[in-house]
């Protein structure tokens, strides 16, 4: 049988003019918001056999990756409607390849005659459970703030993993040897550590307990302990404790911590462990709030450990967690930008950097370039575009031409560099709301509001944002 043209991505299956006429109506859901990837399930009507898969969603045509005979030649039949297709669950690649494996391991699909898969896929990367972490860190802090607050009505500790028996204590000198597990862009924020030490000093009872990892490997190596929240509590203790002035806090002072063993963190994957370390940290104790960098940081190691991260669920733990709704946005675009960045880089290309170097130097020649008698030159990022400096800078510039006898320059051309894809993409209609009385529609009101005052006239060149090594 000739084979027939028998691709698709899911803009064409969900449209009943472009679907392959051998399929019915998708069901599931079309897109999912900050994944790529989707496990497909495809039944056969007349015979109930199944094919499961996953792919990377896109604008090419996609063909499954099947060697099944029977089923190619079903794919590329002149038959109607005999297929049905389920698309979901949503992820990254490595998620959805975990999800297949687990899907066709299940039912030994390799040697299952109700499947036209040939073998049973390879691992992937499990889903982040936030779901598992938020637990654990409601555990965590109900033991750790010394709040005992999760008990049923009749009384008794309704907490599944972490409880009293956690509670292990270690002497002032001993927690500060332990390594810490980085997990904050700033390890040691100075404000607070002063504050945590004025109040450990007033108050020397009062604090949140560091929480330690016990018997963990992390980036490929096996750690005893590792501590992952009390980073601020510890060094206020020690300091201390061995600083000049007298406090009554000594070394060997006692302090209670949560001790997390193997039979619980092992539940969790390492991106998982930055993420509780993340949440516990969220206040560092006092004042500081968890940050857009770190943030940033987090969906960094999560697109590097190969899960989906501009999700849902993420963007509201972000928001739980202090950050608004306009900074997760940002956090996300920022992370991709990065993402982007360093694969272009790796693909031979070089990004300038318009404020320091060779690329300051290049802004400045292409400025003093475009600069005459009539034009005055600003530079500015897209991302930051503010109209008042420029035309502070023009007018800056206007008092000393005045001084010196020259010509008005009537003309303000913004150099502009772009930080972002983003912003790049956005310039256009950032620049024409800045400039927006020149840009007036009705002739009759810009000609009427040209009689009562006359402003430069705004252009702009782009510089490249990158070249080719």
């Amino acid at each position: 049988m000739k084979e027939r043209n028998s691709g698709w991505n899911l803009e064409q299956m969900f449209n009943p003019l472009t679907r392959p006429k051998v399929f019915n109506q998708p069901t599931g859901d079309k897109t999912m918001a900050g994944c790529d990837s989707y496990i497909y399930e495809i039944t056969n009507t007349q015979n109930q056999k199944k094919y499961i898969g996953f792919h990377k969603e896109g604008n090419h045509i996609y063909r499954t990756s099947s060697t099944n005979k029977e089923f190619k030649e079903i794919l590329a039949s002149d038959q109607i409607g005999i297929l049905d297709i389920h698309i979901g669950p949503w992820g990254s690649v490595e998620e959805c390849k975990q999800i297949e494996y687990e899907k066709l391991t299940e039912v030994n699909a390799k040697a299952n005659p109700q499947y036209y898969n040939k073998h049973n896929g390879h691992p992937g990367k499990r889903k982040l459970n936030i779901e598992l972490v938020n637990q654990l860190t409601s555990e965590t802090d109900d033991v750790r703030k010394f709040r005992n607050q999760m008990k049923d009505e009749d009384g008794n500790d309704t907490k599944e993993y972490i409880n009293d028996n956690n509670v292990v204590e270690f002497t002032v000198k001993e927690l500060y040897g332990l390594d810490n597990w980085q997990v904050r862009a700033t390890q040691l924020d100075e404000e607070n550590l002063n504050k945590v030490k004025d109040r450990v000093e007033l108050r020397p009872e009062n604090y949140d307990m560091p929480v330690i990892l016990k018997d963990v490997t992390l980036g490929g190596e096996f750690h005893e302990y590792k501590v992952i929240s009390g980073n601020h509590t510890r060094t206020a203790y020690y300091e201390l404790a061995t600083g000049s002035r007298v406090t009554g806090i000594s070394e060997n002072r006692k302090i209670k911590c949560v001790v997390i063993d193997d039979d619980i963190h092992t539940l969790l994957q390492e991106t998982e462990i930055d993420i509780l370390g993340n949440n516990l940290n969220s206040d560092y104790n006092v004042g500081k709030p968890f940050s857009s960098a770190d943030a940033v940081g987090e969906c960094l190691r999560h697109h590097e450990a190969g899960h989906s991260w501009q999700t849902t669920e993420m963007k509201l733990r972000f928001q739980l967690l202090g950050l608004t709704s306009n900074q997760v946005t940002k956090v996300f675009e920022k992370a991709q930008f990065k993402i982007t960045k360093k694969q272009e880089e790796d693909g031979g290309w070089t990004f300038f950097d318009y404020k320091r170097g060779k690329g300051k130097a290049l802004l400045e020649k292409k400025q003093k370039q475009l600069t005459d008698d009539t034009t005055h030159v600003v530079s500015c990022a897209s991302g930051a575009p503010t109209l008042d400096r420029w035309m502070n800078s023009w007018m800056d510039s206007q008092l000393v031409r005045i001084k010196e006898n020259k010509p008005l320059q009537t003309k303000i051309c913004v150099l502009v560099y772009h930080t972002s894809y983003k912003n790049r993409d956005d310039w256009e209609g950032m620049f024409q709301k800045l400039t927006s009385p020149q840009h007036i529609e009705d002739d009759n009101v810009s000609a009427l509001i040209r009689t009562l005052y006359k402003l430069p006239t705004f252009t702009y060149q782009s510089l490249p944002m990158k070249t080719k090594k």
